[in-house]
């Protein structure tokens, strides 16, 4: 529609009346139905041939995303293709609709637009290097592509079946495809440290070396790329290589869907969606319980507890590992998500079973108690005498476990620790009270001295003294050093209390000791803030101690030599692996 504006001798005798266009300029008329109704799409006929080309627009977008090229149609092409093909005649909606009704009974797709006539003058080569399917063992995942380096998707996206996730290996998609491989192997050479980089110059003729000696279907590809560049004389480790620096599309994707290929949930870390759908799982099936959990249990009462328990839920196979629950003042059975759990929740049920069935110890007990031993405790982290027997029954009932090869998983494992402690305990529990007291004693002794030193130039000293006596002796140590661990923590007190004596004739010699020492505690728990607490670092831990035997206590002596470079080492090969 237009405007018309009539007037008569100049004067105006029709202002503004609304006429079709095509009576004025049928060309212009024709030239905004084709941009705004079949190009722009703004018009409230939905032919079928609409649908058709946005698909084809769609794919001509994918194949952008998956080349990383902006291929945009301009819309001057689409208005060419449609004025080919419509006749001259056709200037409006109502024209369109009448001559359409009658051609697309003889051709229904003669509005159908192809890839091929609007990608022409456009390179397209390379197709090949961007796969639209992933395969994986019998089956394939859908690649998806995204081009937009803003977007935390931006690159691929491998769509994996929920039934299937649980079972999949992130390491492969660290190749990314073809067509993405070496900007990979650049980038990831370009995160090395700039003395390897410099050996390395120029770096993309480098990349392009490396690449060609890889093998993507061997092992990992870091693995590959430490050996390649080590191939040059360049020494690097897998550390070197910083994957986190890369951009979003050199990092695989991955989004998890349902038989319907709906999303589910997506993430950069395969291995955080699969902890995720199996937490899920087992949360659903928590709520529905198995028939193996318990609870209230005083004595033996369960059948064999199976190490592991396999169940179904959202597709997922989820593995459970039961073992007994210390309730206080019972017992019970649960499902646990990793070995690790289940290991430490068995040794405490177990124990906790044990003390309800042990016999009375009141005559181990009164003897100890002595005047010294009452103000030993006093003196100490504990609460009072009966907060530290517990501890020392705590460590004997563990020794019975310990000399009888671990927790019990069935009535006659059970039956076999019973005989066993009741044969024992009474003389576990008296031996290692009386050595605990005697620790006790030594600490109070050791902090009497230690407040007598009001030097200013001691203070770092009886600060780092102070220190290491509070890891050495704390509410609940008895148990968790161990009956074994008990003599070591002797001797080490006595090592500090040589310290202490020698102190105030050797303030520079002990600085320079206590420096070095500090050094390597300090290694040892960045180690423990980076990987949690393993049981190399718990040793190592142990060794510590020795060294400061060794640098400290010298008369007294350490159980093994150890030294500072041999810590050091073996901080490292903890840290590589």
């Amino acid at each position: 529609m237009c405007d018309e504006r009539a007037s008569l001798y100049g004067l105006p005798v029709v202002p503004n009346r609304q006429i079709n266009l095509q009576r004025v300029d049928p060309d212009l008329a024709r030239t905004l139905f084709i941009r705004h109704a079949l190009v722009l799409g703004e018009w409230e006929h939905r032919y079928r041939f609409a649908a058709r080309n946005e698909h084809v627009l769609a794919e001509i977008e994918g194949l952008g995303a998956r080349l990383r090229r902006d291929i945009a149609i301009d819309e001057h092409v689409l208005e060419t293709a449609f004025d080919h093909r419509l006749p001259s005649n056709v200037v409006s909606a109502r024209h369109f609709d009448r001559w359409w009704t009658r051609y697309r009974q003889s051709q229904p797709d003669a509005l159908d637009l192809s890839i091929d006539e609007l990608l022409k003058g456009f390179d397209i080569d390379g197709l090949d290097a961007c796969p639209e399917q992933w395969p994986w063992d019998d089956r394939s995942f859908r690649v998806d592509y995204r081009f937009d380096p803003a977007a935390p998707d931006d690159g691929i996206t491998i769509e994996i079946p929920l039934q299937v996730v649980s079972r999949v290996d992130p390491a492969p998609f660290a190749w990314l495809i073809p067509s993405f491989r070496r900007e990979l192997v650049l980038e990831l050479l370009r995160t090395l440290p700039r003395q390897a980089r410099r050996l390395l110059m120029p770096i993309p003729e480098a990349a392009s070396e490396i690449l060609a000696e890889l093998l993507p279907t061997e092992p990992p590809l870091l693995d590959q790329l430490v050996t390649a560049v080590q191939r040059r004389g360049i020494g690097v480790t897998a550390r070197d290589f910083d994957s986190s620096a890369l951009a979003p599309h050199l990092r695989p994707h991955f989004r998890v869907v349902d038989n319907g290929g709906g999303a589910l949930a997506e993430d950069d870390d395969l291995e955080v969606l699969k902890r995720h759908f199996v937490e899920e799982a087992r949360k659903l099936l928590d709520r529905g319980g198995h028939e193996l959990e318990a609870t209230g249990a005083i004595t033996w009462v369960f059948d064999r507890i199976p190490r592991t328990i396999s169940t179904e839920g959202l597709g997922q196979i989820v593995t459970s590992y039961p073992a007994l629950v210390d309730e206080g003042e019972t017992v019970g059975v649960r499902l646990f998500a990793t070995t690790e759990e289940q290991a430490d929740q068995m040794w405490l049920g177990t124990r906790r079973l044990l003390s309800l069935a042990r016999p009375a110890l009141g005559r181990v007990l009164r003897p100890l108690l002595t005047a010294e031993v009452k103000d030993a405790i006093v003196r100490s982290p504990y609460d009072g005498p009966q907060a530290w027997f517990e501890d020392c029954l705590v460590a004997a009932l563990d020794q019975v476990m310990v000399e009888c090869g671990g927790p019990a998983w069935n009535g006659k494992r059970y039956a076999e620790l019973v005989d066993q402690m009741n044969r024992v305990l009474c003389d576990h529990v008296s031996t290692i009270a009386r050595t605990a007291a005697n620790l006790l004693e030594i600490s109070a002794e050791l902090t009497q001295r230690v407040a007598a030193l009001d030097n200013d130039l001691l203070a770092a000293a009886v600060a780092d003294i102070a220190d290491q006596q509070s890891q050495l002796v704390y509410d609940g140590f008895i148990a968790t050093i161990g009956f074994e661990r008990l003599t070591d923590v002797e001797r080490y007190l006595r090592g500090l209390l040589y310290r202490v004596e020698r102190l105030p004739d050797t303030i520079a010699k002990d600085r320079d000791r206590m420096r070095s020492v500090r050094l390597v505690e300090a290694e040892h728990a960045a180690l423990i803030d980076e990987r949690g607490t393993t049981p190399e670092l718990e040793e190592l831990a142990w060794d510590l101690q020795e060294l400061r035997m060794s640098v400290f206590a010298q008369p007294i002596g350490a159980a093994r030599p150890v030294s500072v470079k041999r810590i050091r080492n073996a901080l490292e090969q903890t840290r590589r692996g």
